[in-house]
């Protein structure tokens, strides 16, 4: 191989980094109807250098019938619903755009992406929030096999998978353009 040695050098770029915060959601011997009050998540960005996406689920980790509730046919809750508020900056996931009743909780585990959104972390728009709240819906018919059911469930926030920035010589501030696909 013939030609002239090239010097490469490698340095640090800071990514910047995002917190976010919620408040708990209880709620103990629920009745049909009941809501929980409207929880704000605030997502908050580290000023650096690169945008970045993020996004917000529930996290449903198990929704159990009762062993001891008494009811003949007993199920877990099949009448709860989650619904979600755009707030600053953030996004709302398409499944809110639908009907007035949010996104339904199943059985099980389950992952509901609540929202979504992009922070340009070398800007002055560093905090983005939204709301949601957990509702056990009244249909009007009985809804006796859900007495006892138990719900967990966390809201996580985390950045976007498949966000890649590209630092060189001609992007100091970071691209998401690939140098090596021109």
């Amino acid at each position: 191989m013939q030609g002239n040695p090239a010097n490469v050098e490698v340095g640090a770029a800071q990514l910047g980094t995002i917190k976010y915060e919620t408040a708990a959601v209880t709620g103990t011997k629920i009745l049909p109807g009941w809501d929980s009050k409207d929880q704000t998540v605030t997502i908050t960005a580290t000023k650096g250098q690169s945008t970045f996406n993020y996004v917000c689920n529930l996290e449903v980790t198990s929704n159990t019938a009762s062993a001891d509730s008494g009811v003949d046919g007993k199920t877990a809750f099949t009448d709860l619903y989650v619904t979600a508020t755009a707030g600053t900056g953030a996004k709302l996931d398409e499944a809110f755009t639908g009907d007035g009743d949010g996104v339904k909780i199943t059985g099980g585990s389950q992952t509901i992406p609540l929202a979504t959104g992009t922070i340009d972390a070398s800007g002055s728009d560093l905090v983005h929030n939204f709301k949601y709240k957990i509702t056990f819906k009244e249909t009007e018919v009985p809804q006796n096999e859900q007495q006892g059911a138990s719900i967990a469930a966390t809201v996580s926030c985390k950045l976007s998978s498949g966000d890649t920035i590209y630092y060189n010589n001609d992007n100091p501030q970071g691209t998401e353009k690939n140098p090596f696909e021109e």
